[in-house]
This record gives structure tokens, C-alpha cells and sequence, in this order.
């Protein structure tokens, strides 16, 4: 065996085993980054223009409710128990919201883990992944979706909560979505390095 030959299968070697390291840590971070995270997904009935309008109608009743709550979780996993505690009144806001847009479907409230894509918003994307969080199934759940991150609250604006901060309270949340989407970001470009890898 050629000296060449020994130094090229070294360093086949090693690749292979930077290769399986580096996908091991990829994975790892993009665990870690599901397990801080709550995602909030609401499925409307049809992709028509009333059922859409109706869509977002709800987010932004469950957006509201959470909104005003009077303590808010200190974590992702307080978050869940909060939102399995207060189910009965998201499902109240749900029927009273579906009531005032005529919209007679039923709906599923699910809490649990799904598959989500790649999702892109304004200032980062999240990789794709399994999530935790609270699914909204309107009718026969056929339409577009709608998600954002309900933990850290990423997504309030939809349904104008932050009208009613304070100046302080404002710089606090922005601060807090500036970390998490520097997270995001290293975990969105070690998803795309992790793709081309494979």
C-alpha cells in the first residue's frame, strides 16, 4: 500500500467522521432550539376569501386571550401547562369568534408535537423540525395555514397587543426577539450547511 494511498483513506476517515459529528450537532441544536419554542398553527377550512378572513379572525381572538393573561409562562414548558389550564376559555374565544364571522364548521384543538418546514419571517427563518405548540383546526382544515411563535411571544402584533405597552415593555420584548432571532439564525444556516452536507 502507497503512502498516497494510507494519507487518502486517513483522510476519508476523518471527513466521514467530521461529517457524522457535525450532523450529530446540528441535530442536537435544532432539539434544543424546538424545546424553547411554542408554535401556534391555524388551519382554515378552505383557501376561500371568507374562511381566510375568518382564519385570521381567530388568531387574533387566541393571540388576544393569551395576551391577557395575568401572569405570562417564564418558559416553554410553563407555556404548554398554561395553555392545557386555559383550553376551555381559547375555546370559548374560538366559538364566540367563529359565531360573530357566521361561520358555523366545527374545530379541533389539538396540544402536541407536529412537523413543521423551513418557515421564513421577516428577520430570520426557523428550520424545519418537530415543534411543540397549539394547532387550530377550523372546519375541514383544507386552507392555508397560519404560524408563528407563540413562546417567546414573537407573533403579538397580529392581533395589536402591543398598543397597550409601555415604552419599557416595548424595548423588553424587542430585545428579547433580537436574541432568539440571532438563534434562530445560527440554527436556520447550520440547517442549510446540515442539507448540503447530505
Amino acid at each position: 500500500m502507497t503512502l498516497f494511498r494510507k494519507r487518502m483513506e486517513c483522510t476519508i476517515a476523518l471527513t466521514l467522521c467530521f461529517t457524522l459529528g457535525y450532523a450529530l450537532f446540528c441535530q442536537y441544536s435544532q432539539n434544543r432550539l424546538a424545546e424553547d419554542l411554542v408554535r401556534l398553527r391555524v388551519v382554515a377550512n378552505s383557501d376561500s376569501e371568507s374562511d381566510q378572513q375568518t382564519k385570521l379572525a381567530v388568531r387574533d381572538a387566541v393571540l388576544q386571550e393569551i395576551a391577557d393573561w395575568e401572569e405570562q409562562p417564564a418558559s416553554a414548558e410553563e407555556m404548554m401547562q398554561t395553555l392545557e389550564q386555559h383550553r376551555p376559555q381559547i375555546e370559548q374565544a374560538v366559538r364566540r369568534t367563529l359565531a360573530t364571522c357566521q361561520a358555523e364548521e366545527r374545530f379541533v384543538i389539538r396540544l402536541d408535537r407536529e412537523y413543521y418546514p423551513t418557515r421564513d419571517y421577516d428577520d430570520f427563518a426557523l428550520p424545519a423540525g418537530n415543534y411543540q405548540g397549539l394547532r387550530i383546526f377550523l372546519g375541514e382544515g383544507a386552507g392555508h395555514n397560519w404560524w408563528c411563535v407563540i413562546y417567546p411571544s414573537l407573533c403579538l402584533d397580529a392581533a395589536s397587543a402591543e398598543e397597550s405597552l409601555s415604552e419599557e415593555e416595548r424595548g423588553l420584548i424587542h430585545q428579547e426577539t433580537t436574541e432568539y432571532a440571532i438563534r434562530f439564525r445560527t440554527a436556520e444556516v447550520l440547517g442549510k450547511l446540515e442539507a448540503m452536507v447530505h
